[in-house]
């Protein structure tokens, strides 16, 4: 697994002629980087994870990196700080490979296996993504 952290360039001419103080300014990558880690690692700690920075725009970070990647996974973002979420699509459309595009679930779990739902219409590509779905059911030991 990657763990990849984009540090965009922000212009901050747009918003002051002065820069914004420390304390508002992008979070050191080391730490997001290690944090993720240790997230990962408290529930699959044998996995072989890779940190990688890059400085510059999100989707080009992970159009570039999905040159390599069977999946690229990325998050909503989180409701104060939605920076990937307004990238989705854009993501989506730009990688090499499939992506999941991950939100927190907001219906109550009643402790039954959740079936994986694809959608599938005739084209090449829906194809593909009911392949996935079935590689993602079986991941996930579900039906």
């Amino acid at each position: 697994m990657t763990l990849l952290h984009a540090v965009p360039n922000l212009d901050w001419h747009f918003f002051s002629a002065v820069p914004p103080p420390k304390s508002t300014s992008i979070p050191d990558r080391d730490a997001v980087l290690a944090a993720a880690e240790t997230a990962v690692r408290s529930t699959h700690p044998d996995l072989t994870i890779r940190r990688a920075v890059f400085k510059g725009a999100i989707a080009t970070a992970l159009t570039d990196a999905s040159q390599s990647a069977r999946l690229v996974v990325v998050g909503t973002g989180a409701a104060d700080h939605g920076v990937l979420g307004g990238h989705a699509v854009r993501i989506v459309n730009r990688t090499h490979c499939p992506v999941v595009v991950w939100r927190q679930p907001v219906a109550k779990r009643t402790g039954k296996p959740l079936p994986v739902v694809v959608g599938v219409d005739e084209s090449k590509d829906s194809t593909r993504a009911l392949a996935e779905a079935f590689d993602v059911a079986a991941a996930l030991h579900d039906r």
